[in-house]
């Protein structure tokens, strides 16, 4: 289990808010991160499957390759593995890592390297965003979260880019992303746009 400078201060904003002795439990969960601590934070079951993913380096074999006739058994199969490394964490590990879970039977190569992202929330543009949402909705609280998906930011290296979708549905809508009949309610499109465009015009007229 693995806690990135980004889940860290998500953690101890929620803290404060679940009170009692969660600050303090936090921090310790922080100090010596394990997931059967993490999964007993007051979260729901779509965030804590979010945080699991955001917490650990996966592995899921999507594509199978072998053989080339039906009555034929294959000499080899070659099976795909979508890698999904966390900030901060080695490619050569991870394979590694997959290597000992497979076991010696398989051979276990990288077609490509490199991490996970990871932006600094210390920002004039993240600072922007957070006044932007506090005039849009007095009830919202901006915390940095890790995204377990790909990105495009790394084509675009040495450059903050925070990945942000304004919503009031935001479980609703995490359920329907990349399933059958993907869709977003037209409410949330809306307040996306009139949030997106409040945080544009602010920030350039800074």
């Amino acid at each position: 289990t693995i806690i990135t400078p980004s889940v860290a201060m998500m953690l101890r904003a929620l803290a404060p808010v679940w009170g009692g002795e969660w600050v303090a439990k936090v921090e310790r969960i922080i100090a010596a991160p394990r997931w059967a601590d993490l999964a007993t934070l007051p979260l729901d079951e779509t965030t804590l499957l979010s945080l699991r993913a955001t917490t650990h380096n996966t592995a899921v074999p999507t594509i199978v390759h072998g053989g080339h006739r039906i009555n034929v058994i294959p000499s080899e199969i070659v099976v795909d593995i979508d890698g999904r490394i966390l900030p901060g964490q080695d490619a050569a590990d991870w394979a590694r890592q997959v290597q000992e879970a497979v076991g010696d039977e398989v051979e276990v190569t990288l077609t490509r390297g490199g991490q996970g992202l990871e932006a600094d929330p210390a920002s004039p543009f993240y600072d922007a965003i957070a006044a932007s949402m506090g005039d849009l909705d007095s009830g919202a609280r901006l915390l940095p979260f890790l995204v377990s998906g790909g990105t495009d930011a790394k084509g675009l290296p040495g450059i903050k880019i925070y990945g942000f979708m304004p919503t009031r549905t935001a479980l609703e809508t995490l359920d329907l992303m990349h399933g059958h009949d993907e869709r977003t309610s037209v409410d949330d499109l809306l307040f996306a746009t009139r949030c997106l465009y409040d945080i544009v015009t602010s920030f350039c007229a800074a």
